[in-house]
């Protein structure tokens, strides 16, 4: 499914009939749709691969369930980056996922919570994951003990942050610049010491 052109002034957009024989998300699906308040993808259960900037910058979507989308294992960049109105998401359990590519959730400033058991099965992180998520207060990072590998701006920005524990990271071996940047309520020594019991 390639890129379509949406109207301006539409607000709630359905995907529940399509064929069972869909298994791909291009480039650019619903990029910029302003209005938008509300999707409905149940009718892609069948998409197995999601190109760059799925929704991006959909700033006034506010209802998504992404739970209809069970098969997927590969998704692009800039994933919902942008989607500021979303308080919440509801995600399958992505298996057959390994890696999540730059800008996953970037901007999502209204997010207040994530449950990461969806990416269980993740080893690599690209840059910018979650971050500028200024309503997260908490997360659980025990799903990514699998992750090897963490881009730049991890969690950066994400200045509400008070409770993460970085001992699940157990088998991170790379992680990029500005790590945990501006978490201001997270406590120093902390920090601190897990980069000491990587060195």
């Amino acid at each position: 499914m390639e890129r379509k052109h949406i109207p301006n002034g539409v607000k709630h957009l359905a995907f529940t009939n399509s064929s069972g024989n869909l298994n791909r998300i291009g480039d650019s699906f619903l990029f910029y749709c302003n209005d938008l308040i509300s999707l409905d993808i149940r009718g892609l259960s069948g998409i197995t691969s999601v190109g760059n900037e799925f929704l991006d910058n959909c700033y006034n979507l506010i209802k998504l369930d992404l739970s209809f989308l069970l098969s997927v294992t590969s998704i692009g960049d800039d994933f919902l980056s942008g989607c500021d109105k979303l308080e919440k998401l509801d995600f399958p359990s992505w298996s057959n996922l390994r890696a999540i590519k730059s800008c996953f959730l970037f901007g999502c400033s209204s997010l207040k919570g994530l449950d990461l058991r969806f990416l269980s099965s993740v080893t690599f992180i690209e840059d910018h994951f979650p971050a500028c998520c200024t309503s997260l207060k908490e997360l659980n990072l025990e799903p990514l003990s699998s992750v090897t590998s963490i881009g730049v701006d991890f969690l950066s920005n994400c200045c509400c942050l008070k409770k993460l524990d970085l001992r699940y990271l157990l088998n991170v071996t790379i992680i990029g610049d500005n790590f945990l940047a501006s978490c201001k309520y997270l406590k120093k020594e902390d920090i601190a010491s897990f980069f000491t019991t990587k060195s």
